[in-house]
């Protein structure tokens, strides 16, 4: 009865081969527990027999195995995480090289295209294609912004900020990212400690997630919450956390971004923020690569958690300043 479904077969069958055979081993069997909890066991059994050879007993030997199959299972997922924490490293530093050419290059386009335009006698319809020329370069340009982001070297102006304050005043921008169909709400809570970030790099964040989640609800109708707070983070915790996190363990200001949109599956998790990937048909996908970046550049963290057809909970944290006192809870306020 303690044998999982699953299970049940491989125990009749190694009932049947050892009154067959006179010897059985069975290399992997899960039970539950009374208390609930999953054991892995092994179990090997041997059939007795009388001096006249009939059948009498069958004695067995069971080996508790959880501890090696929980150990060898963390082992691979820190093997995994390590794998691809080295992959994004690699793509940021080939990202940050192309970043810095591509600027050097985007330097003599945009030089040169004004300073054609700064000539009078040059016709509106060359003028025209040269303010094309300084219009395409400025995307590039907003692009290489993004990889520098992404390869963690991008320019920063480190300033105190509230969170819940700053988001506060986003409110308006972040109801402009949206979809019509999606609503957002702010749950802000007062009195969190402050962050050292670069404001500009942060509002790129809050608007990159926020677009996503609208992005993730479609055409349906669905809600988008974002949520702030404090939390004291351990290695445990950052251990689940995005591979490739910079972070130390202590204490954090944390913006939670939940949707009701429609989920993420296992490979979609993996590779979400690796440069250039993107589920969506156009689009370059460098939004959360760059929010990776600009949260390794933060000593900061993401944590992922998503379900298909459910919804998605992306949860950055930011490393609350040394100076100020860290309570376990806080109170949040709601605004429309």
């Amino acid at each position: 009865d303690l044998v999982l479904p699953e299970d049940a077969n491989a125990i009749r069958q190694a009932w049947a081969d050892v009154v067959s055979v006179g010897q059985t081993r069975i290399h992997r069997l899960r039970i539950r527990r009374p208390d609930g909890a999953i054991r892995y066991l092994q179990a090997s059994m041997i059939l007795v027999r009388d001096v006249d050879g009939a059948p009498t007993r069958v004695v067995g030997t069971v080996l508790d195995l959880t501890d090696q199959v929980e150990a060898e299972a963390e082992r691979q997922r820190i093997d995994a995480q390590m794998q691809q924490a080295k992959e994004l490293e690699a793509l940021g530093v080939l990202a940050g090289g192309i970043a810095h050419d591509f600027n050097n290059l985007l330097v003599g386009i945009l030089g040169n295209a004004s300073l054609a335009m700064l000539d009078t006698g040059t016709p509106a319809a060359v003028q025209e294609s040269l303010a094309e020329i300084e219009r395409a370069a400025q995307r590039a340009a907003d692009l290489t912004r993004q990889l520098l982001a992404y390869a963690g070297k991008g320019r920063y102006k480190i300033e105190r900020a509230d969170v819940s304050h700053t988001i506060e005043n986003m409110a308006a921008l972040l109801n402009g990212a949206i979809s019509r169909t999606a609503v957002l709400d702010l749950e802000l809570a007062r009195g969190l400690p402050s962050i050292d970030v670069d404001l500009g790099q942060f509002r790129q964040v809050m608007v990159t997630l926020v677009t996503n989640s609208s992005d993730a609800l479609g055409a349906t109708p669905g809600s988008i919450r974002v949520t702030t707070g404090r939390q004291l983070i351990d290695e445990a915790f950052l251990a689940q956390c995005t591979p490739g996190t910079v972070a130390q363990p202590g204490p954090f200001v944390s913006v939670e971004v939940r949707d009701t949109g429609s989920g993420m599956d296992a490979r979609t998790l993996q590779h979400m923020f690796e440069p250039f990937f993107s589920t969506k048909f156009t689009g370059r996908g460098l939004g959360l690569a760059a929010v990776m970046g600009i949260m390794r550049s933060h000593r900061g963290a993401i944590h992922v958690q998503s379900d298909v057809g459910v919804g998605t909970t992306v949860t950055v944290f930011f490393p609350a300043r040394d100076d100020e006192a860290v309570s376990p809870s806080s109170r949040a306020v709601s605004f429309d």
